[in-house]
């Protein structure tokens, strides 16, 4: 998105609300990067957050209303009806964010969409472009999303490129980082997600089991939780760890040779980044957003998703690169992730309010 001259801004400070669905706190390091400035005058919203309220606080350095999940809420009706020139919210598939939106536009307000959905090019995708003409197109004035995938949806629907702005997601890249030394790192594979069958875990545990039987220096380590507990505690050399804040992750991460990526379906999964900016080789499926953003043929491997032979060989062939291979591949993963990240997104955050200040 092209910023406006500095020329077209007006000199009171545009009153601006974002409401996050779960608001998690890579969000909340984010929105730090412009939480502070003088020009803007921001209001922060949160429904249910899997995070401490007070920790995502201390990151902001500024309060957060926390609504729930009721589209009711006297709380958020009391504050989508303030004055405000811009609302971010979420998408349009959870109801406290779309009411939200809904009366903030009815007040004048201009509405930013935040849509991470990728591109696809499926029949659901070729129905839905009726749908948004017919139900969303008037909802809201701007796209933000990840990355080019959910850029060519949202150019397909109809969005207006000039309207579309990228690099919504990211991790902060001084808390994300490589070891001083990649060459020593431990043989550990990671993975950070929930335990379900969309993020592929029970064909990372049958990929990791045939690894084993050839090569058994290895561990997995997986952070989160979902129905697929059970399955991975019960797999010899699985390490399971519970959901973690960013500095323990980010410790983490700094552990793995390898990060895989397995999902069946996912859109810009903030993981992938967190290991690329930590230098990690990478393994992922081509059902993930982010790869072609994030993995060349120098820091990882891409694979058919649901297939565990194709895991197991990306697995064999991460595992047998030479220290030489690592750490060209931990510098070409750092560089690749480096353009997305609180910096990216305050730039973007300003080209938006520029065009709101100096329409075209």
């Amino acid at each position: 998105m092209n910023v406006q001259p500095a020329s077209c801004d007006a000199k009171r400070p545009l009153k601006v609300s974002i409401i996050w669905h779960g608001l998690p706190a890579y969000a909340a390091r984010l929105i730090r990067s412009i939480a502070c400035r003088e020009d803007i005058e921001l209001t922060l919203i949160g429904s249910d957050t899997p995070a401490r309220p007070a920790y995502l606080q201390e990151i902001v350095g500024q309060p957060i209303h926390w609504v729930g999940n009721d589209p009711t809420s006297p709380l958020l009706t009391e504050l989508a009806q303030r004055p405000m020139d811009l609302c971010l919210t979420t998408g349009w598939a959870f109801a406290p964010c779309k009411r939200f939106a809904a009366i903030a536009k009815a007040g004048g307000a201009k509405v930013c969409s935040m849509i991470d959905n990728r591109w696809r090019g499926d029949l659901r995708q070729r129905i839905g472009k009726a749908y948004f003409h017919l139900f969303l197109r008037d909802a809201f004035d701007y796209a933000w999303v990840p990355g080019a995938s959910a850029s060519k949806l949202c150019a397909y629907l109809g969005v207006p490129q000039s309207r579309i702005a990228t690099g919504l997601y990211g991790s902060d890249s001084s808390l994300f980082a490589p070891p001083t030394n990649v060459a020593d790192r431990p043989y550990r594979i990671g993975f950070v997600g929930q335990h379900i069958r969309r993020k592929g875990l029970d064909v990372l545990l049958e990929a990791f089991r045939r690894l084993c039987a050839s090569d058994a220096r290895y561990q997995l380590h997986l952070y989160g939780e979902g129905e697929l507990r059970g399955m991975a505690e019960s797999t010899p050399g699985v390490l399971c760890h519970s959901f973690s804040d960013p500095e323990e992750i980010a410790a983490a991460m700094k552990t793995f040779r390898i990060f895989v990526m397995p999902s069946r379906d996912d859109n810009w999964p903030l993981a992938l980044h967190e290991a690329a900016l930590s230098g990690c080789c990478l393994l992922a499926t081509r059902d993930v957003g982010n790869t072609p953003e994030l993995i060349t043929a120098e820091n990882g491997i891409v694979v058919c998703s649901g297939d565990p032979e194709a895991l197991t060989q990306g697995l064999h062939t991460l595992a047998q690169w030479s220290d030489e291979q690592r750490i060209r591949a931990a510098y070409v993963s750092r560089q690749l992730a480096e353009p997305f990240g609180p910096d990216r997104w305050r730039r973007e955050f300003l080209g938006i309010c520029s065009q709101l200040r100096c329409p075209r």
